[in-house]
C-alpha cells in the first residue's frame, strides 16, 4: 500500500536479530514493526518526501492528509513521562510510528523522527518542510555520535 507507490523496491520487513539468536517461534510469522524494516537511504527519503507533502508523492495520493496528520500528532500529550536516563530524546513524546521531538499548542508535532537502534536518524521538520536522514550502521554504542547527528539535523533544517 505504501512502498509500491513510492517505488521503495529495496525495503522489506524482517525480524530484529541480535547476534546468532533466532526470533522466538511465536514471532516467526510477524515482522518486528518497531525495528524490523530494512531499507536504503533512497527508499527512506522517498517515504520522508511523501510525509513532507502530506501524503502525496509525485502527484499521487499515497496516504490521506488526515492519516499523515494523525501519524504526526503527539499521542501522549497528557502523559506523565518518567525519564529513565536511557533515552536520547528525554522530552520527546510518542506519535504513531515515530517520535514527536517538538510540538505546538495543538499537540501537532513540529519535528518528528524515528531513531534507529543502530544509529539511523530520519527526521521531518513540519515548520520548514525540510527532512533528512543520517544513515548510519553502528551496532555498538550507536548513540555515541548523537551530538553530531543533532548538529547535522539542525544545520540542514535551518538551511545554513
Amino acid at each position: 500500500r505504501i512502498a509500491r507507490p513510492l517505488g521503495m523496491q529495496q525495503t522489506y520487513w524482517t525480524f530484529m536479530k541480535f547476534g546468532t539468536a533466532s526470533p522466538p517461534v511465536a514471532e516467526t510469522n510477524n515482522p518486528t514493526l518497531q525495528g524490523g524494516a530494512v531499507s536504503t537511504a533512497d527508499d527512506y527519503m522517498r517515504f520522508l518526501r511523501m510525509l513532507s507533502q502530506n501524503g502525496t508523492f509525485e502527484g499521487r495520493l499515497v496516504l490521506s492528509t488526515a492519516a499523515v496528520a494523525e501519524m504526526l500528532t503527539d499521542q501522549t500529550a497528557g502523559a506523565k513521562m518518567n525519564p529513565t536516563g536511557a533515552a536520547l530524546l528525554t522530552d520527546a513524546h510518542y506519535s504513531l510510528g515515530n517520535w514527536c521531538e517538538t510540538w505546538d499548542a495543538r499537540n501537532h508535532c513540529t519535528r518528528s523522527s524515528s531513531i534507529g537502534a543502530f544509529g539511523t536518524y530520519p527526521w521531518l521538520d513540519q515548520v520548514t518542510g525540510r527532512y533528512g536522514l543520517v544513515f548510519l550502521y553502528q551496532p555498538q554504542d550507536a548513540f555515541a555520535v548523537w551530538p553530531e547527528m543533532m548538529a547535522i539535523q539542525a544545520a540542514l533544517t535551518s538551511g545554513k
